[in-house]
């Protein structure tokens, strides 16, 4: 009976251990069914994630949200050699070239408050790029528009270490001192660097307002320093409201979300008179009479008619054409006019 016992038990270990290898196969045939192959049946390699796009365009000026107190500013940049480049706004609108190098640089006019500027590239191979720029221009007279280069913090010497010191340490406690004095320039700069935006007041708490500034949320500081004006007499803090357009010119503290406001301005908003829009469209009608063409733009036909600076000979165009320019639309108006253009 015993020798029976035992005998059971050692054939169930084999059946046991049969099964087990049984789905081991079984698991490994169907990952490898589940895999990818290539054509030859060998499991392919898993796809590669792309490499990020390097872009064509950078602007080297102004910087993002900067505040003058200038109605032009200077707006310049880098892109491919022989681009075109298409500057618009609702004060302003250029049409460039970029030189052999692919610089280019404009005197582009601002308007009171916050210009949100369109910089549009028209690369050689005909593909579109696009940098959108805020400036803030302040008509009010504020002394801190004009912050000097804070060139006041002393780099650090010690000259009885640098006579002990052999050249190679006095040369790298010279670059520890310039890395040391560089971060600490950068740091104050930072903080006496103004910036501006404009939105919406969506909370309020004490000395803080949160600030929806075209789909971005900013934190507001502000305290009995911060000048707050509305309809050009000042305006007390508590009275502050959610839903107020806002205009908040301060610095930055440490943080691009968190704005330290030296002064805020309760505005209301005015809605723009016409439209501005940058367009690479082709021409599929040419009415010389009526000096008329019809481009299309945004797959729909679209006729223009040629705004003063548009210098175009009519009877020279053909339909295999396309026209890079800026077209401007009246809001209470269905006349659209080609205001710059050039031809390719």
């Amino acid at each position: 009976m015993r020798k029976e016992v035992v005998l059971a038990i050692i054939i169930g270990l084999i059946l046991g251990g049969i099964i087990l290898f049984g789905i081991k196969i079984a698991n490994q045939s169907a990952k490898e069914a589940a895999a990818p192959t290539t054509p030859s049946g060998q499991i392919a390699s898993p796809t590669p994630i792309p490499a990020a796009v390097k872009s064509n365009l950078s602007l080297t000026e102004p910087i993002n949200h900067a505040v003058v107190n200038t109605s032009s500013v200077k707006i310049s940049g880098k892109t491919l050699p022989a681009s075109a480049i298409a500057i618009e706004s609702e004060a302003d609108d250029a049409l460039l070239t970029a030189d052999g190098d692919g610089n280019f640089t404009t005197d582009f006019k601002l308007s009171g408050g916050e210009n949100l500027i369109t910089v549009t590239v028209l690369l050689p191979d005909q593909k579109i790029e696009t940098v959108d720029v805020s400036v803030v221009y302040s008509t009010a007279k504020l002394s801190y528009l004009t912050t000097a280069d804070p060139t006041d913090v002393p780099i650090a010497t010690d000259s009885q270490t640098i006579v002990e010191k052999t050249y190679e340490d006095v040369l790298q406690k010279a670059k520890d001192n310039i890395k040391q004095t560089e971060a600490v320039l950068d740091a104050k700069a930072d903080r006496n660097r103004l910036v501006g935006y404009a939105g919406a007041i969506t909370d309020i708490k004490q000395g803080v307002f949160s600030l929806d500034s075209r789909g971005n949320t900013l934190q507001v500081s502000y305290d009995t320093k911060t000048t707050i004006i509305k309809e050009g007499s000042p305006l007390k803090p508590e009275l502050l409201a959610v839903g107020d357009m806002t205009l908040v010119i301060g610095n930055p503290t440490g943080t691009t979300d968190i704005i330290a406001a030296k002064r805020i301005v309760i505005y209301q908003e005015i809605a723009p008179k016409y439209i501005k829009k940058t367009i690479f469209s082709p021409i599929v009608k040419i009415d010389t009479k009526k000096k008329i063409l019809t481009l299309r733009v945004d797959d729909k036909n679209q006729e223009v008619v040629l705004g003063k600076l548009i210098k175009l000979d009519l009877t020279t165009l053909t339909l295999d054409q396309k026209i890079f320019g800026i077209i401007m639309t009246g809001v209470n108006s269905s006349i659209t006019t080609l205001i710059q253009g050039k031809i390719f």
